[in-house]
């Protein structure tokens, strides 16, 4: 537990400002002169072995073997050659000493059994958190969810953006839909504009506790031979990965892909384009 809850507490350390957005202009600044370019993933990795100070003569926090291999959600290094681990990869070559320590007792390209768990933690919180947060800001049109043609939508660009999905994806997605319909899209909670109340905030508090413990106590961890045969360490029933990929979505639908934020997004490129090429200029 101790492991988890530190990589829980790492894997976002080196994401810069902006998110997604800053990440990807500064990968294209970085790729110019270094063929590892700059993945947030792998940018928390240096900090921990490298960048972050404990001890004088040491690099990085002196973390163990089984911690560093826990932050690694994506287990490899950049492979620009593969499609699977060109956009996503989880430390530069820089670090590659380190990186073969961290996984040294792990198959290759495979992910231990605490990363998995903070994975997944990490996808609780973007599905259940995230949603909230945007309620509260009032983004999400909670009434198009009524629609059938936009119930349809969600579900078609859900299954897009399922990697590896199953055979029978398509089915568990409309499922979700179906389970989450009467206590998330049709809620209370979330049909009236988000105003701060005691009663609304004690009521969305009650509805996303609700949905996290449904999460946290859907998983469980696998014999050893499980995990040789599925290639996972943890087991997560296909009908709760549906319904987390579906919350997921209506957050990528309605807030990431907003036409109202692309010029905000275009400053936040501004931005960092700018800083790097000051910093750059006084090195």
């Amino acid at each position: 537990p101790d492991v988890v809850e530190s990589a829980c507490l790492a894997h976002d350390l080196g994401h810069p400002p902006f998110g997604h957005v800053g990440e990807s202009e500064l990968n294209k600044k970085v790729e110019k002169t270094d063929r590892d370019g700059f993945e947030g993933n792998a940018q928390s990795f240096r900090i921990l072995t490298k960048l972050a100070v404990r001890f004088p003569k040491i690099d990085g926090l002196d973390l163990t073997r089984a911690t560093l291999a826990a932050v690694l959600k994506y287990p490899w290094l950049r492979d620009k050659d593969h499609p699977d681990r060109s956009a996503k990869w989880n430390a530069y070559s820089t670090e590659q000493e380190d990186f073969d320590f961290a996984l040294e007792c792990i198959k290759p390209l495979e992910r231990s059994a605490e990363a998995e768990i903070m994975d997944f933690a990490d996808d609780i919180a973007y599905s259940v958190h995230d949603l909230e947060d945007f309620h509260r800001c009032g983004v999400i049109p909670w009434h198009l969810l009524n629609d059938s043609a936009e119930q349809e939508r969600l579900v078609t660009s859900a299954l897009k953006s399922w990697h590896n999905a199953p055979a029978e994806a398509e089915g568990l997605l409309r499922k979700a839909l179906l389970t989450l319909a009467k206590p998330v899209f049709l809620a209370d909670q979330v049909k009236r504009p988000y105003d701060g109340t005691k009663e609304q905030r004690k009521n969305l508090r009650f509805l996303t506790s609700q949905l996290i413990g449904r999460y946290i106590g859907c998983f469980s961890v696998g014999e050893p031979e499980q995990a040789k045969e599925t290639g996972s360490a943890i087991l997560i029933p296909d009908t709760y990965v549906a319904e987390i990929k579906l919350l997921k979505q209506i957050t990528k639908e309605y807030v990431i892909k907003n036409p109202a934020l692309s010029a905000q997004q275009h400053g936040y490129k501004k931005i960092v384009s700018n800083l790097f090429d000051e910093f750059c200029d006084d090195i």
